[in-house]
């Protein structure tokens, strides 16, 4: 994970084929999906550039069906 310039990016690696959704919440309890990609083999990186928004986000990757 790294964050600069108002640029959240997250790097997720895994097994190229499954889908992956990337879900955000504010309270850890209300999570809202904010992508769902087809991983490639090795890893993907995303970045939200919605930082100040909110005072705190939380981000999870959950494995799709």
């Amino acid at each position: 994970m790294q964050f600069a310039n108002g640029v959240f990016r997250m790097t997720v690696a895994g097994d190229g084929g499954p889908d992956y959704t990337v879900q955000t919440s504010t309270n850890l309890l209300n999570w809202a999906n904010l992508l769902t990609t087809n991983g490639p083999p090795g890893f993907f990186m995303f970045g939200v550039t919605d930082t100040m928004s909110t005072p705190q986000k939380f981000y999870r990757v959950r494995l799709g069906p």
